[in-house]
């Protein structure tokens, strides 16, 4: 073939080198555009990871300006009351909960110790500090059940860390670890602390 090529004339030769050229330039330019889309593709990726991230955050600051600015009322209706014996057993329903939110979010528990404070108006506030790790959409999920359960439950504090390291030619997705303080309010009449507490 090449010794053809060789004593071909020299349009024939001329022709197949441009040819050669058309092939390696078209080559090169998808090359390049698929690097590009790929790119676009991950820095699209990245900014929406961003703005969930920036969610929780807000969802971390509005909990604690809340907080500051509104002192819990006193409350006649039981169905926004933890509901338990004793306060164990309410701390144990509550890691239960958050057990079962973790697995179907996709998160994992990595350590638990419960919270108690004392309120106003006899009302005692009960709960978890929780660190756990999953992806952002997975920690989202926990942040958003806790803010729509029943007996209602709010977060009082987040701490957010990602492990996020830009790599070149890593498509790993990045995964949180995040520390939260999840309270409910239990009324004191009748409310015991339990054996273990």
């Amino acid at each position: 073939m090449m010794l053809k090529l060789v004593n071909a004339p020299q349009r024939v030769q001329r022709a197949t080198a441009l040819s050669l050229l058309a092939v390696i330039i078209l080559a090169v330019v998808c090359i390049f555009a698929a690097g590009l889309s790929s790119i676009s593709s991950t820095f699209s990726e990245i900014e929406e990871k961003r703005r969930l991230l920036g969610r929780l955050e807000a969802i971390k600051s509005a909990a604690s300006v809340f907080l500051k600015t509104n002192a819990m009322p006193a409350l006649d209706d039981d169905q926004l009351f933890l509901q338990g014996e004793h306060e164990a057993v309410i701390t144990a329903d509550l890691q239960g909960w958050l057990q079962e939110r973790a697995a179907t979010a996709g998160a994992q528990i990595n350590s638990v110790s419960n919270v108690r404070l004392e309120g106003e108006n006899g009302i005692t506030l009960l709960g978890l500090r929780a660190n756990m790790s999953g992806s952002m959409e997975a920690i989202h999920e926990i942040a958003a059940a806790v803010e729509v359960n029943q007996p209602r439950l709010f977060i009082k504090e987040m701490d957010l860390q990602s492990n996020y390291q830009e790599a070149y030619g890593l498509d790993t997705p990045p995964e949180l670890s995040a520390t939260i303080l999840v309270l409910g309010a239990a009324e004191k009449t009748g409310l015991t602390k339990g054996a273990d507490q």
